[in-house]
């Protein structure tokens, strides 16, 4: 409060004499981080009443004489704001990474998976009606993807506010070239949203001028993801070089083990026990697979130590795998259902499709837990909208037998002619 007064009391000084006097920078800027970091909780539309009020002080800051690098900051953290803000209704949190209305469906072609995103509107019903048309936008969403070889999305991002976030990152980019809001530019530009296509040639060009300080690593980071996804490996190696060996960004390192060809297995191995010393994650957990497999008791000690560690900070393929171990007791585990159960859960909040699966048949069966077909129902299907036909299939039984779920056989075939069309075709004779 004490700020916002000193603002508002600076810019009405000497009325009289047709002047005002610029508030100082330092209070300036205390307004506007305020005003651009509301605590949690508060509603999207009083969040934007904030940010509008911290553009208007920009404005006159800057008619006051701010300098340019003061407005390059000032914009960089409007652009942030606005970045991170979901649509005026409030009816859904968008973040970074918006979740639309509409159902979004896409084949993964590095994987063959087959996602969709029910949509906002769908998160809470698993009516037979909502599933049916989310089987049917699967299919054509698919023969769309296989028909162009890539990756496709039903429908574009659903960003509302980017429009003024690149305006103000722009601006801050290009009044001082402040590093950050080129590494942001170069990031949403990639992908586009809702009004503005992707340009992957000017997000390349704001991530090189971003290559310099302190934003280097995580832009050679995401330059390299950038040549990796339009199929140019060597300039993608080279940026995973420079952000992973030469500037330590544990990220970039995991990348290049990935994308490394088998013929260089000592880069790969050596990239991966650097990411693994710095606690990243998939590196973790790829380590420790390469320890299971070696076979040894030792060996097995490891991959439970490592397997775990990957799990506790998020990996959702290491905690299926832990749990799959605690569940069989294999693999230096004994067996514990009960734990079992908790790390399914733990991957299945993650996108682990197959880990939900497994949740729905523990809650099926009465595996450690009451049988619940409910929530076995519910499971099955958190496991299909994340791409495990076998989830799906046990979704399209449970509508078969009306178990969990209203009867609709028609829905059932429905939705198990879809697995049986999405499942691997057996290699024919040769």
């Amino acid at each position: 409060m004490q700020v916002v007064c000193t603002i508002v009391q600076v810019t009405r000084l000497s009325r009289g004499r047709g002047m005002a006097i610029a508030p100082k920078l330092h209070e300036i800027e205390s307004f506007v981080a305020a005003q651009c970091s509301l605590p949690a909780g508060t509603s999207g539309t009083a969040m934007i009443d904030a940010i509008q009020k911290a553009e208007r002080a920009v404005r006159k800051f800057e008619k006051l004489g701010g300098t340019p690098e003061a407005i390059s900051r000032l914009s960089y953290t409007i652009g942030v704001a606005f970045l991170q803000q979901p649509p005026m209704d409030d009816s859904f949190d968008c973040g970074l990474s918006a979740v639309s209305d509409d159902i979004a469906v896409f084949k993964d072609v590095t994987s063959g998976k087959h996602f969709y995103s029910p949509g906002a509107r769908a998160q809470s019903t698993s009516s037979a009606a909502q599933v049916l048309a989310e089987m049917k936008q699967l299919k054509r969403a698919n023969l769309l993807a296989k028909s162009e070889g890539t990756p496709r999305t039903a429908v574009a991002p659903r960003l509302p506010w980017h429009d003024a976030a690149y305006r103000w990152l722009a601006r801050s980019a290009h009044l001082h070239e402040h590093r950050k809001a080129q590494l942001m530019l170069g990031c949403i530009l990639l992908h586009g949203w809702e009004t503005h296509p992707a340009d992957k040639s000017q997000a390349l060009d704001w991530l090189e001028k971003a290559c310099k300080g302190e934003t280097e690593p995580e832009a050679q980071l995401v330059r390299g993801l950038a040549f990796l996804e339009a199929g140019e490996v060597g300039l993608a190696l080279e940026c995973f070089r420079r952000s992973g060996q030469a500037l330590g960004n544990p990220e970039a390192l995991y990348h290049l083990a990935i994308c490394l060809p088998e013929e260089a297995q000592e880069e790969k191995l050596a990239s991966l026990e650097a990411a693994a010393a710095m606690e990243q994650p998939g590196a973790l957990y790829m380590l420790a697979e390469g320890w299971r497999a070696e076979g040894s008791p030792g060996g097995m000690q490891l991959f439970r130590e490592m397997a775990i560690k990957a799990a506790d900070k998020g990996n959702p393929d290491a905690a299926f795998a832990v749990a799959d171990a605690y569940l069989h007791g294999s693999s230096g585990f004994e067996q514990d259902r009960s734990a079992a159960r908790v790390w399914y859960e733990a991957a299945a909040k993650n996108g682990h499709g197959n880990a939900a699966g497994c949740l729905g048949a523990m809650y099926y069966n009465g595996i450690s837990v009451r049988a619940d077909l409910a929530k076995a129902f519910r499971w099955y299907l958190a496991g299909a909208k994340h791409g495990s036909l076998e989830a799906l299939g046990s979704l399209g039984s449970m509508y078969w037998s009306g178990e969990g779920v209203a009867q609709n056989k028609e829905l059932a075939l429905e939705i198990l002619k879809r697995v049986e069309e999405l499942q691997p075709s057996a290699p024919g004779p040769e």
